[in-house]
């Protein structure tokens, strides 16, 4: 009995604390928030951005040497 009681105590200070901005609720099934996928895709155009100047420096630098 004081086991169950201890156990609703736990889950009521779990469901108390605040969670960080942009993570799931608890019952979500590992589905990403819409924070989540913005960040993601912020990420993504950031690195595809690094990649076409490096590419186009390598290309076009001072160091080309090869066909590109």
């Amino acid at each position: 009995m004081s086991s169950t009681i201890l156990a609703r105590g736990a889950l009521a200070r779990a469901a108390a604390q605040p969670r960080a901005l942009g993570t799931a609720p608890n019952n979500a099934r590992n589905m990403a928030t819409l924070r989540e996928i913005e960040l993601r895709l912020k990420s993504v155009r950031n690195i595809e951005k690094i990649t076409k100047v490096r590419r186009d420096y390598h290309c076009h630098g001072i160091d080309a040497e090869g066909p590109c």
